[in-house]
């Protein structure tokens, strides 16, 4: 049995070296915000408000962002 596949033409066995996994730039985007209005809402309102804010950012966030 051949360690390739015929229609990929790569090696199945593991090579020891993986890049790692990349985070898409609107989920850094989103992660980053959402944190920030988290920090500034627990700063200055309290935990439940800054919790509110972070969710209202990333809902709003994930239906802007492309």
């Amino acid at each position: 049995m051949p360690l390739t596949n015929p229609r990929a033409g790569k090696s199945n066995v593991q090579s020891g070296h993986e890049d790692p996994p990349k985070l898409p730039i609107r989920w850094a985007v989103i992660l980053l915000a959402a944190g920030f209005t988290a920090y500034l809402g627990h700063r200055y309102a309290g935990p439940i408000q800054a919790g509110t804010a972070a969710i209202a950012v990333t809902t709003l966030l994930h239906t802007i962002l492309p």
